[in-house]
């Protein structure tokens, strides 16, 4: 386990239980699926974002600029973690909606 990854878990847990508060268990496995996958593609885009801050980035450095990028780098990162986690959080509501913990 690395030096976040229990943190992580905990992270996950939080969301899962706002996610349980605010939302009703899932119907069906089909509604698990269009709710997972509207969540990935804000997975998908929040990591090219910091990817492509991260180019914007490597850009100032070599021009000698002030680096204003790392800010824009640092909140996609920060984005696509947040985004990580709703996942996972997803995932274990699905294993409770098969009845599994």
């Amino acid at each position: 386990m690395n030096a976040v990854e229990g943190k992580a878990l905990e992270l996950v847990e939080m969301e899962l239980a706002a996610a349980n508060e605010k939302h009703p268990p899932f119907v069906s496995q089909h509604e698990w699926f269009t709710i997972v996958n509207n969540e990935i593609k804000k997975l998908e885009e929040a990591s090219a974002y910091t990817r492509y801050t991260f180019w914007d980035l490597k850009m100032e450095i070599e021009d000698g600029h002030n680096f204003g990028a790392i800010s824009d780098v640092f909140a996609n990162a920060i984005n696509a973690a947040c985004a990580a986690i709703k996942v996972a959080g997803m995932c274990k509501k699905f294993k409770r909606l098969e009845g599994k913990k």
